[in-house]
């Protein structure tokens, strides 16, 4: 039987996190198992962008659960442009079912790619990419890794006893200025090698430009 003391202490605490609902029927649905721990996966509008969360919950010594962390994920927003038809029949499936309930718009639709492949590879990478990150059609999206480099960043949030917990806003924040910063970066490593490419000459003048300007400054 379970636990309505414990369901309502989880609810309480999924709430303080930005859950308006506490995921009631997700914890009701897991815990009635009578498992060691399970995984309740939510994701969050934050358009144009996507926070998909991952909370993890383990049974304690009494019989109860806590939640002991959640990760969040960024995806940032794939644009696609062209195979605008294409584009809206994916829209329109719920690519978080089970493919097997599913399979018949899936069947349409992965022809349609594979066509679109032949001529476009780059469009067929990128809505796939859209439509199928996070869902089980992940494990078809070729060079996956290299794909969540360019559009995800995540980070695990723990819960600690007597501390405040960060919340899902919180942790949409944070993880929006980690992705500002790793864009600065990567630009700052392609000015770089742009700049150590050029010709010695051109280093040579810049620098004198900069050593001249330094000198009108009064800083040497």
């Amino acid at each position: 039987m379970i636990n309505e003391k414990n369901i309502a202490i989880l609810k309480a605490q999924l709430k303080a996190l930005g859950f308006e609902d506490g995921l009631e029927m997700e914890l009701r649905g897991n815990i009635c198992f009578t498992p060691d721990r399970f995984d309740i996966r939510h994701r969050e509008a934050a358009e144009p962008d996507a926070l998909d969360l991952l909370l993890h919950f383990e049974k304690d010594p009494a019989g109860g659960y806590t939640c002991t962390y959640y990760e969040a994920l960024l995806r940032k927003q794939i644009q696609v442009t062209g195979a605008k038809a294409l584009e809206d029949k994916m829209n329109a499936i719920q690519w978080m079912l089970p493919p097997s309930r599913i399979w018949r718009e899936i069947d349409a639709v992965v022809s349609e790619l594979q066509k679109l492949s032949e001529t476009d590879e780059r469009t067929a990478s990128l809505l796939k990419a859209r439509f199928w990150l996070n869902t089980p059609a992940e494990k078809w999206i070729p060079n996956l890794s290299a794909i969540k480099s360019q559009f995800e960043i995540s980070q695990r949030f723990y819960f600690f006893e007597g501390e405040i917990p960060i919340t899902i806003q919180e942790a949409f924040r944070f993880l929006a200025m980690r992705w500002l910063e790793k864009q600065h970066t990567a630009r700052k490593k392609e000015e770089t090698k742009e700049e150590e490419s050029k010709p010695d000459s051109d280093k040579k003048h810049r620098l004198l430009l900069k050593k001249k300007a330094r000198k009108r400054n009064g800083l040497i």
